[in-house]
């Protein structure tokens, strides 16, 4: 049984599935609208400023819309002159044939870091 839902008759299953099925539909629309807005803005491409986007918290069951503007990431000091937050990127181009300490040596060699931790 799938989310503890007990067996039931046709009728039933089709009264649930009518108050969700619809639900769902709105509150994708409603996400895909939004998110068209954000990326028309990315495509504008005028200014690309923090301020110019914006986070929506969205709750249809109450109903509720909350905008916002999104803050700026944490930034974190890894080593004198080297910061990095969650929107940080290393773009490490490694031929095919590489393996994983190559890909380290590249990587303390670029930034004089010691790996510490490797994760799969």
């Amino acid at each position: 049984m799938n989310y503890k839902l007990e067996a039931m008759d046709w009728l039933t299953v089709k009264l649930k599935a009518g108050r969700i099925v619809p639900a769902l539909a709105t509150t994708t629309a409603a996400i895909a609208g939004l998110q068209t807005i954000e990326l028309l803005k990315l495509l504008k491409r005028d200014e690309l400023s923090l301020e110019k986007f914006k986070n929506t918290f969205l709750n249809m069951a109450v109903p509720s819309m909350y905008m916002s503007e999104p803050g700026a990431p944490v930034t974190t000091v890894v080593k004198p002159g080297l910061k990095v937050d969650t929107w940080t990127r290393w773009d490490v181009e490694v031929p095919q044939k590489t393996t994983l300490g190559q890909i380290i040596n590249k990587l303390e060699k670029r930034f004089a870091l010691r790996a510490r931790d490797v994760m799969y």
